[in-house]
């Protein structure tokens, strides 16, 4: 019997974050003054077929990568999860997300339908780490478990004082 070699895909989206603070901030770290994201995308011959669903996308990967940094989590007790509709369970809304600028970058790429690649979610995964090298740069302080609540950084700032009087 013969066997097939399975490639992976090799069609990929690939997306940037950068999360700014301005110089007059005093300890809001995870308020932004800019947000830009950046996602390629494949093209035809000519121009981008739905640029403005393109941006959507992109706008609704940074939101949802903003939920994940700074306010959706599972909470449990004794096995049950305590925050299980959509009262409880914080997501952030249009009035929380700050503006975006959706750059698109158009690449074609050669395995893809007419050049295109995938566009989708790709853009969520590099919101947090930006968010979360924000406030390291603004506060000194590393985060490693999401989401980055008031809290976690109220007590890693206050870890990191008492290790300085050390």
């Amino acid at each position: 019997m013969r066997t097939q070699r399975i490639e992976p895909p090799r069609i990929c989206g690939y997306a940037k974050r950068a999360a700014g603070e301005g110089e007059d901030a005093k300890l809001r770290p995870l308020l932004w003054r800019w947000r830009r994201a950046a996602g390629k995308k494949g093209r035809p011959w000519i121009e981008a077929p739905k640029p403005l669903a393109c941006e959507g996308q992109i706008e609704g990967a940074v939101a949802m990568g903003i939920g994940s940094a700074l306010t959706e989590e599972m909470l449990f007790e004794n096995g049950l999860l305590l925050n299980s509709d959509w009262s409880t369970y914080k997501i952030p809304t249009a009035l929380d997300v700050p503006p975006i600028v959706p750059l698109l970058v158009e690449v074609p790429h050669p395995d893809g339908p007419y050049g295109a690649k995938g566009m989708g979610e790709v853009g969520m995964a590099p919101t947090p780490p930006a968010i979360a090298n924000a406030l390291f740069n603004l506060s000194g302080v590393r985060i490693y478990d999401l989401p980055l609540t008031p809290e976690k950084v109220y007590w890693a700032m206050k870890h990191r004082a008492e290790m300085k009087t050390r």
